[in-house]
């Protein structure tokens, strides 16, 4: 048992963890969608909405892949690493993920590159897309080298492995081969090659941090977990597998009732709906960890702390995009992608609605997954998924871009709502508080006073950003006047001042003024 002031003291930490892991991952996500978000609208704009869709089609098919080929160890990795001491066991985790991982992604390449022809008719409709998918079936393995050292980052708890090799130097080398295709006239085929490259680089990393700084540096020998980590990451593979239900089955159903132009524009309008979980993703690389720490410390109070406050951060931090993202879709379209797919502007409204939802309650699945519950996470997944498949087949044919954002939309608002629910059952943690109602509320009646300037940035697109800043200005202001400081995010403040070596009390003035 751990006494008060123990407990009090691993909120601390935990929260301490969390915050500076999640800044740092913050920052690398900024990074990774900005110059994402560059290649992609690069794309869109030279080589137009087939071309486009086609090389989306080929990214969908590395993403499905690779989640399969992972068979969910990157996670078990994760999990496993910060509850064993022994040298030898946390050696054994990553070289029995590896043992498992690496030859799934292989059997999985083999099948791509020598079925390409066979899919690309039956599957796509579309014999030209062959050669794109061949290439990005190239990758899988590469992309799941990539995922094992981000795993076994995630099990030290360390933030910067993943920000280097999965926000920097994937996203950069991709956007300098993305240009470099382009600019010598490159068709879909050579983006496709542009993808490859960049995996072959952050591929390439992966194993350098693997070899070098992970468990498996270590000269020690390593136990068998094969068995154990299967046992805990089969399910986890099942939910990547679900989850990739939510973000790529609608592109295959919306090609296949539609054509590739469509799939174009709806690719432009899913990144930006979510931009609204990058926050999320940030917190729930680092948080996973931490949970199960706490979890196995039996610290419960402290787990619900940490999740209650994190919550709120996100809350907080998502308001701004979400606002762009409803009141001003079709701007927030033609400023990234381009007016050609403005079209898809209603269906990044609805989208908006379900990832917001998946953003302030996104943390249940993790919490989850820390406490061990990983098959309940599967089935509340598999329900939700079928949800999805078949609201995507009932709506796609008729209403191809808002039918699939629907889709989407109803299967997380599901999928978050239950495990909400069952989180709350198995471990009373909720995040909701007095503090969370007050800012959903003030986020609901912000939304709603800044509608009428929709028109006017609509016809003026370079006035979404001040608009939006404006927006941001006057929500922080208000979350720090009516929103109450926890004493948690007081000592977190302090140990911050400590780390930075750098006096906050200029920080603390404006609070203080904000909330008189």
């Amino acid at each position: 048992m751990t006494t008060e002031e123990e407990q009090g003291d691993s909120s601390s930490s935990g929260l301490d963890t969390l915050a500076v892991g999640g800044a740092v991952l913050f920052g690398g996500m900024i990074i990774q969608l900005g110059l994402g978000f560059l290649g992609r609208a690069a794309i869109a704009r030279e080589l137009g909405q087939f071309d486009y869709g086609a090389v989306s089609l080929g990214r969908t098919l590395l993403v499905t892949a690779t989640a399969v080929s992972l068979l969910g160890v990157n996670l078990g990795i994760g999990r496993h690493l910060p509850r064993l001491d022994d040298v030898r066991k946390r050696r054994g985790v990553v070289v029995s993920g590896i043992q498992l991982a690496i030859p799934a992604s292989l059997v999985v390449t083999l099948a791509i590159v020598t079925q390409a022809d066979r899919v690309a008719t039956t599957v796509f409709g579309d014999p030209t897309v062959a050669p794109s998918l061949r290439v990005f079936g190239l990758a899988v393995p590469l992309a799941v080298m990539m995922k094992l050292a981000i795993g076994a980052a995630q099990g030290a708890q360390e933030s910067v492995p993943k920000v280097v090799i999965r926000n920097v130097a994937l996203p950069v080398s991709q956007l300098g081969f993305i240009v470099f295709a382009l600019l010598i006239g490159g068709e879909a085929v050579s983006v496709s090659w542009a993808y490859f490259g960049s995996y072959l680089v952050a591929g390439t990393l992966g194993v350098y941090y693997l070899l070098r700084h992970s468990p498996l540096s270590l000269s020690s020998g390593s136990a068998g977990f094969h068995r154990d980590l299967l046992s805990f990451s089969l399910p986890l593979m099942l939910v990547s597998v679900m989850e990739l239900v939510f973000e790529q089955l609608d592109t295959y159903i919306i090609w296949y009732y539609s054509n590739v132009e469509t799939v174009g524009v709806y690719q432009a309008v899913y990144p930006l709906a979510t931009l609204l979980t990058v926050v999320l993703i940030s917190f729930r690389f680092i948080a996973m960890p931490v949970l199960s720490g706490l979890h196995e410390d039996n610290a419960d109070d402290q787990m619900k702390a940490l999740y209650q406050t994190v919550s709120k951060w996100i809350l907080v931090a998502t308001a701004p995009l979400f606002l762009a993202a409803v009141v001003f879709p079709e701007a927030s379209i033609a400023l990234t992608f381009g007016p050609k797919y403005t079209g898809g502007a209603i269906a990044l409204q609805i989208l908006a609605v379900g990832f917001l939802t998946h953003a302030v309650l996104g943390l249940n699945g993790a919490t989850l997954t820390a406490v061990g519950r990983t098959r309940a996470v599967f089935v509340a997944n598999a329900i939700a998924a079928v949800v999805n498949l078949l609201l995507n087949f009932l709506l796609i044919p008729k209403y191809p871009l808002v039918g699939a954002a629907v889709a989407t939309t109803a299967a997380y608002v599901l999928l978050n709502v239950g495990f909400s629910a069952y989180l709350y059952v198995v471990t009373r943690i909720s995040p909701f508080t007095w503090d969370f109602a007050r800012l959903g509320v003030m986020t609901t009646v912000l939304i709603g006073v800044w509608s009428p300037l929709s028109s006017l940035v609509r016809n003026e697109v370079g006035l979404l950003i001040p608009v939006l800043g404006l927006y941001g200005l006057v929500y922080f202001t208000l979350s720090v006047r009516y929103a109450r400081i926890s004493e948690a995010e007081r000592r977190l403040v302090a140990q911050l001042e400590t780390k930075l070596g750098r006096d906050l009390d200029s920080a603390r003035q404006v609070v203080s003024v904000l909330r008189r």
